[in-house]
């Protein structure tokens, strides 16, 4: 499995997402399944790379 971050557009709104998959193809795969996001919507998917990288993220209540 790796960690990739991936930039899409959603309702108009440029979103980022940290996806854990086997291979770049299946991280878009699960982006494209939510909701109102098509795969033309996808504007950059790449592994994070190096060690050492937090990634830290909150829900609102």
């Amino acid at each position: 499995m790796k960690v990739f971050k991936v930039e899409y557009f959603s309702n108009g709104n440029l979103t980022r997402s940290v996806v854990i998959a086997r291979n770049m193809q299946q991280a878009i795969d699960f982006i494209v399944n939510e909701d109102e996001v098509t795969s033309g919507d996808i504007s950059k998917c790449e592994v994070v790379k190096g060690a050492g990288k937090i990634l830290t993220w909150r829900q609102p209540d």
